[in-house]
């Protein structure tokens, strides 16, 4: 069985690694079907942060070319429509 009680490395490898020991806790029958979707979820928060990181990043390489100071937040860098 695997031990939960070990934190989970805040790496990309980390969170696939603990995606994977629950999938595999699942399918051996021994896994918790609502610690999954907990999982799952919080999985989904994670990686949404770092989508936004990474969109952050090239609003600011993007706003170094155009000579633009973009913060994180800002209304110039919004997506949501109008």
């Amino acid at each position: 069985m695997i031990e939960h009680s070990m934190p989970v490395p805040r790496t990309t490898e980390g969170l696939r690694d603990a995606l994977f020991d629950e999938i595999n806790l699942l399918r051996t029958g021994n896994g918790n079907l609502q610690r999954a979707r907990a999982l799952c979820q919080l999985s989904n928060q994670v990686i949404d942060s770092i989508r936004i990181q990474i969109q952050h990043g090239k609003l600011l390489l993007d706003g170094r070319n155009k000579n633009a100071n973009i913060q994180l937040g800002s209304p110039k860098n919004s997506t949501r429509k109008k």
